[in-house]
């Protein structure tokens, strides 16, 4: 179907369309990790991309679809598109060594709840587009929103100690007010969410609005 490109999630706009056009659940959790011994030296590495209901209450705790539970995803990105496991491996990697397991989980109960991302929204779909597309918005998103550089922006960087509200008005300063969660461990920043709101099918744009 043809969907208009302008309309913003979480608006009464939004709540008219189709869910294949503006996503049912359209305030949207990008959370990545600090994980210095592993990906790239001055990137944050995924944790997940997670659709909320727009009070930034949780979407389903166990998916919103078991028809698409996949399993062996590394060996069908392998043969399907190398290069975006490529990707997922450097940017995506799980903390416990198990790479397979966390892209599954991720998917299962993440990806399956991006309703613009269902099968029956794709004019020719073909198996595993649903799957692909979230991991590659995913993938650009961590790459167009790395806190690392907004952080250097404000002059904060790694092995310093810094206040939590200066980290978050760094993001917010980058990234035209964009909300933000710092989550700690033992004085350690392990975590942070940001939050999107979706225009049209799936363009990710900061918002003010913050998650619960």
């Amino acid at each position: 179907e043809s969907c208009p490109t302008n309309i913003m999630s979480c608006t009464p706009e939004s709540s008219k369309l189709s869910t294949c056009c503006s996503p049912k659940y359209g305030l949207v959790a990008f959370a990545v990790q600090w994980l210095p011994t592993m990906g790239p030296a001055k990137n944050w590495t995924i944790h997940g991309h997670w659709p909320d209901k727009c009070d930034g209450t949780f979407a389903p705790g166990d998916g919103c679809d078991n028809t698409r539970k996949y399993t062996g995803i590394t060996g069908i990105l392998a043969k399907r598109d190398p290069a975006l496991l490529d990707r997922m491996n450097t940017l995506w990697p799980s903390s416990k060594g198990d790479n397979e397991w966390f892209f599954q989980h991720e998917f299962h109960k993440h990806g399956t709840c991006v309703s613009t991302m269902h099968p029956d929204c794709y004019a020719d779909y073909q198996k595993h587009d649903d799957m692909v597309e979230y991991f590659t918005t995913a993938l650009d998103m961590a790459q167009q929103y790395n806190p690392y550089d907004a952080f250097a922006d404000a002059g904060i960087v790694p092995g310093g100690t810094y206040n939590r509200d200066d980290m978050i008005k760094a993001i917010a300063k980058k990234w035209n007010g964009m909300a933000a969660k710092l989550f700690c461990k033992r004085g350690q920043i392990e975590e942070i969410q940001m939050f999107f709101k979706v225009k049209g099918r799936n363009e990710h744009l900061p918002t003010s609005t913050l998650g619960k």
